[in-house]
């Protein structure tokens, strides 16, 4: 205990002689006072006392630290508070140079000047850093808006024009400092003589942000979604009047020829084509990227240094819809983006602090969530507009119903109307699916190049990646009710011309010559299945989907054939009718079909030559099918047997085939 009161009494004694050598100006004896008080809790009493001499921190600063003190007073934005921190530069450089001469080592010198900057911006010493700050704030907070009391000139000069604006301005203004001081920060790492090591300069800037980052990141949240929500509000109410004014236009429009609007059609994708291509330069030119980078996911920032110094709301960038109404706007969605890269650029600001402060783990909280924001924003986009296309596919496929349940006197201009209505239904859902690829793309454009400096893309368990995941599954699946829907009507609609055929078409008289070129049904049919099939394949740009949906309309298409033919009783000669628009149906699947599909078509060709076979040839020929593997996975026993009976001649042949047939 005699011990500790000696070395505080020892301590006390040095202390009185640095501060009294401190005093007089004689750097020698303070050097050798803090040699010697360095070994005693590491120098900090020297230090402390190097500190709280310093003029700025007095109760009355002589005139040059007092002007100082009173330019804090008049700080309201970037510019002004640059002025203030040329003069803390000043300062700081002014101290660096006084502990130089009167400390004696580098690791005394970078704390005091450590301990200096640290009360700049400490709170409890009402530091000059922290009081400008919490000036602009109060100034920036209660700027008038338009249309409210502006009392003096600055008041009147600062107007802004409404509440989001006046949040911009602060939330940029708050970010555009910080940049500025971690600049000063870097320059403090290389001050001659005596420089603050990066870190610590780092750790006192962003330690003077601790108290208001809490409503900072609440308030760029809230910023956003509002932002996000007046967007979709408006693109609502302008759907909804489009939505009016097209009903009245095909109300009165005269329909046109289906070969013509194929053509309109193949204009639009050509147009559409173009259109991705622009906005695609258009997003590289905007976020300032190289397309050749986008998906390197390297998590390397390729961003613009002065994002966050900005005041004015966030651009608007008009790529302009194609065509007319587009389902969805690519402008809004590119503006999403934009309006989401500012964000993340303010509050990357903070994202750079330190791993061990509080602050840094509130910024990277709010850059997942402000991400995520934009994610749901997109889906809430996407998603009505998906279901407006899948409600009017679903109210066709009510309408090709009622058609082939009306009175034959006016099923021509019904089908006629049906079959325009679904053709513009069509080309609306292709222009939807590309439209909103491209608005997935611009996403991972946008995630790839910026996004993956803060999250790791493959964290399957982190916010943003389940969020884009959800978004892109919702898509797909909307992407697949529609085709089903698509498919569905086609097949419909093929149902109902394949119902045209003629009996005698199967079965004509003896005195009719045969031309062997397929029916009206049978050529009617295969063009409207060219016709759509054109615009289906080309919803979608991936290979495997388009496989898979024409695929679905293969096998629909057989089954279809399969019942039809069901329904007639075939003569030889129709036989030969028959093969011919089996042939036509044959060789549209092979253009468009994959090969396993294409089985079920050669097996019913092969097939339909039991119609021409003389009885006593019938037998073997469906033992070399059997034998072949013909019907294998393609049709069951019972269904070539149904397909053989429908033979005008079967119940004369009948006992030829059944019961000597180990295969029936």
């Amino acid at each position: 205990m005699r011990l500790v009161s000696a070395a505080d009494r020892f301590e006390a004694e040095y202390q009185a002689q640095f501060k009294h050598a401190f005093m007089q100006g004689d750097c020698e004896r303070m050097q050798g006072c803090a040699r010697v008080l360095e070994h005693i809790r590491n120098g900090r009493s020297c230090i402390r006392i190097l500190v709280d001499a310093h003029p700025l921190f007095s109760s009355a600063p002589p005139a040059p630290y007092a002007d100082v003190l009173a330019s804090t007073e008049c700080v309201t934005d970037a510019h002004t508070f640059g002025a203030v921190l040329s003069e803390l530069d000043n300062l700081i450089a002014e101290h660096a140079r006084v502990v130089h001469a009167g400390l004696p080592s580098q690791v005394l010198r970078q704390s005091a000047l450590y301990c200096f900057v640290q009360d700049l911006f400490d709170a409890k010493r009402s530091g000059v850093a922290l009081r400008a700050l919490q000036n602009m704030y109060a100034h920036l907070r209660s700027m008038p808006v338009a249309g409210q009391d502006a009392s003096g000139e600055q008041q009147r000069r600062d107007v802004v024009p409404d509440e989001a604006t006046k949040d911009i301005v602060y939330l940029s203004t708050v970010a555009s400092i910080v940049s500025l001081l971690l600049e000063a920060a870097d320059k403090w790492s290389h001050m001659e003589p005596v420089s603050l090591p990066r870190g610590l300069g780092r750790r006192c800037v962003f330690s003077a942000f601790e108290d208001v980052i809490d409503e900072y990141v609440q308030l760029e949240r809230r910023v956003i979604e509002r932002a996000y929500e007046g967007e979709l509000s408006q693109w609502t109410l302008k759907v909804r009047n489009d939505s009016m004014r097209d009903t009245a236009l095909e109300s009165n429009a005269s329909h046109k020829d289906e070969s013509l609007r194929l053509v309109n059609f193949r204009l639009r994708q050509q147009q559409m084509e173009e259109y991705k291509d622009r906005v695609l330069l258009l997003v590289q030119d905007k976020l300032q990227i190289s397309m050749d980078t986008e998906t390197a996911g390297d998590g390397t920032r390729r961003r613009r240094r002065s994002s966050a110094s900005q005041k004015e709301m966030p651009r608007r960038t008009v790529v302009g819809d194609v065509l007319g109404h587009a389902p969805v706007s690519i402008d809004l969605c590119l503006n999403m983006v934009l309006t989401n890269r500012d964000t993340i650029d303010r509050l990357a600001v903070f994202a750079s602090a330190p791993q061990d402060m509080r602050l840094r783990d509130q910024a990277q909280d709010a850059i997942e969530s402000v991400f995520c924001v934009l994610l749901r924003g997109i889906g809430n986009h996407v998603r009505p507009a998906y279901a407006r296309v899948v409600a009017e596919l679903k109210d066709l496929e009510h309408s090709v119903m009622a058609t082939m349940q009306t009175d034959q006197s006016a099923l021509a201009q019904l089908e006629q109307q049906t079959r325009s209505s679904f053709i513009r239904a069509e080309l609306r859902f292709f222009e939807l699916i590309h439209l909103c690829d491209l608005c997935v793309q611009i996403l991972e454009i946008y995630f790839k190049s910026f996004m993956t400096a803060f999250i790791d893309e493959h964290d399957f368990l982190n916010t943003c990646n389940q969020e884009r995941k959800a978004l892109e599954r919702a898509v797909d699946d909307s992407v697949a009710v529609g085709m089903d829907c698509v498919i569905e009507i086609i097949m419909r609609q093929t149902q109902h011309i394949v119902d045209t055929q003629m009996s005698a078409d199967y079965s004509p008289d003896s005195n009719v010559s045969l031309t062997l070129t397929p029916t009206v049904a049978c050529t009617r049919a295969v063009q409207f299945l060219g016709e759509s099939t054109v615009i289906l394949q080309s919803m979608t740009g991936h290979r495997q989907m388009r496989t898979v949906f024409l695929g679905e309309i293969g096998v629909r298409l057989f089954y279809v054939l399969l019942e039809h033919i069901k329904r007639f009783r075939i003569t030889e000669p129709g036989g030969f009718q028959l093969i011919a628009d089996l042939n036509l149906y044959y060789d549209w699947a092979a253009e468009h079909v994959d090969p396993e599909t294409l089985r079920y078509f050669t097996a019913l060709k092969d097939l339909a030559n039991c119609f021409i076979l003389a009885p006593r040839d019938l037998r073997g020929f469906l033992q070399d099918q059997y034998s072949r593997r013909t019907f294998d996975g393609v049709m069951r026993s019972e269904e070539v047997y149904d397909v053989v009976a429908c033979r005008s001649d079967y119940r004369n042949i009948r006992t030829q085939v059944e019961g000597h047939c180990d295969f029936m």
